[in-house]
């Protein structure tokens, strides 16, 4: 999909794929929602993958789902690092299945290293025409081998075979295991391609990513993409130059410039100014730039170039500078007196409209990237039905922004909350998760402690809320 870095898309096993840049994990992705259905059910000829006229879903499909489901309620058994795996899925519960099945649709190739044995035994009859048996009979055989890797060679592992999602950390070395590792050479090859074909990506549809700022754009994926091409570039120094032309050599010199980005965030901040003065075209890549850098950088109200920039970068630029300039504003309130920072924060919260959940990512990552302490104090004063309000919006915010008793505070997770104010603050921390389980892990265990404590005077009022 030339000039939609983005893209990654398929339209199944009878259309067609599409990816934007040269990542396996996501092509290889694309490639299995192409081949999935593909193939008929092992023993099961019954079923069918085209779906008959009032289906939602085909009865091959409805079957794996149901088998999904089967798999994720059994008791635990020699499949439980991959059934925790997805247990760990960003926003899968029991309420929205959806995450699961799309996982297990198209990246249980890659999350077994493509081996049939890794396939736990229900799911087999799906797998069985497409994954071979491969060198790892178990999954107690595949982590011990793993886990034995010296640091270089588990991150090869990890993104060539899928195993870098896998938490071990309940999982010792406890037998032998081991594998020739030359195929891990080749594969750190292959990898080191797909690298460097990324920064060849980056130079040659540049020009077709410039233009008018787009208030959909996606924030967080281009800031993303962009830090990426950084690190390639750090990697790789010399390719973009190799590629001889004159926007790969200034694109080359804009990201050698922000790798070089030495000193505080004062001392960061006004090298990127007098770098924008000379050097305007390195505006494309502010995004790229960590957040009190930029604050910094605003506050200093500099000129910005009029030349076409990309796309994202224009939009990002246009709400950093508002967004930085008001974030820090707050703090200032808050710094005088917390209350007055919480009241200018509610009138901030009344004008954004409820389809600017970017904006508010944004401006929350600002304000606690330019205080973190302050930004803390600040939210402890905003009122609880405030914070309730954000949870939906802004997950991973409140809790970047509030501790675990702060938080659960905050949701009325509490001894002496009624038990409906605890009922629908344990669905708002459950229901509206960060999306990374170690950031969920201690506000989960904060809440554990609260459930443990109110059981001790209350057991049947826990066990409502809970089975509820």
């Amino acid at each position: 999909m030339k000039g939609e870095p983005g893209y990654f898309g398929s339209y199944g096993f009878d259309g067609w794929a599409g990816i934007g840049e040269a990542k396996p994990v996501p092509a290889m992705h694309e490639l299995m929602h192409s081949y999935w259905g593909g193939f008929p059910v092992i023993g099961r000829s019954e079923l069918s993958w085209t779906r008959q006229d009032g289906e939602e879903i085909s009865s091959a499909m409805g079957s794996y789902h149901r088998d999904i489901l089967s798999f994720m309620a059994q008791p635990p058994d020699d499949y439980e690092v991959l059934r925790q795996r997805f247990r760990n899925l960003p926003e899968v519960s029991s309420r929205n299945t959806e995450p699961l099945f799309h996982n297990l649709e198209a990246d249980l190739p890659q999350t077994t290293g493509g081996d049939l044995g890794l396939v736990p035994p229900i799911l087999r009859k799906y797998w069985g025409h497409f994954i071979s048996p491969g060198p790892f009979h178990t999954w107690e055989q595949a982590t011990t081998w793993l886990q034995s890797l010296p640091n270089d060679q588990r991150r090869i592992a990890g993104k060539f075979l899928g195993f870098e999602h896998l938490d071990l950390r309940s999982y010792s070395d406890t037998t032998e295991f081991t594998l020739p590792t030359d195929f891990l050479e080749k594969a750190g090859r292959v990898l080191e391609t797909e690298e460097r074909q990324r920064l060849t990506d980056l130079a040659e549809q540049f020009d077709l990513l410039l233009g008018d700022a787009k208030l959909e754009e996606d924030f967080q994926f281009w800031r993303g993409y962009l830090r990426d091409k950084a690190a390639l570039h750090r990697e790789h120094e010399e390719h973009l130059r190799s590629v001889n032309t004159e926007r790969a050599i200034q694109i080359a010199d804009a990201l050698q410039f922000l790798n070089n980005l030495e000193g505080g965030p004062e001392e960061r901040a006004e090298e990127l100014l007098q770098e924008l003065k000379a050097q305007p075209f390195v505006v494309n890549f502010l995004p790229a730039v960590d957040n009190k850098t930029l604050v910094l950088l605003f506050a200093q109200r500099p000129d910005l170039p009029d030349a076409p920039t990309l796309q994202a970068t224009a939009s990002f630029v246009e709400r950093l500078q508002r967004f930085a300039t008001l974030a820090e504003g707050i703090l200032q309130y808050s710094r005088a007196t917390p209350s007055r920072g919480a009241e200018a924060l509610a009138s901030f919260l009344a004008e954004t409209g409820p389809d600017r959940d970017q904006d508010l990512r944004l401006f929350f990552d600002l304000l606690h990237d330019a205080d973190p302490a302050e930004a803390h104090r600040l939210m402890i004063a905003v009122d609880g039905e405030t914070i309730r309000s954000l949870m939906p919006r802004v997950p991973v915010n409140m809790r970047t922004l509030l501790r675990p008793e702060r938080l659960l505070e905050k949701l009325r997770i509490t001894s002496h909350a009624t038990e409906e104010e605890l009922a629908q603050g344990i669905s708002l921390l459950i229901e509206e998760p960060s999306g990374n389980y170690r950031i969920d892990e201690p506000y989960l265990a904060s809440l554990f402690e609260v459930l443990a404590a109110r059981a001790a005077a209350s057991p049947n009022e826990v066990l409502r809320v809970v089975s509820n």
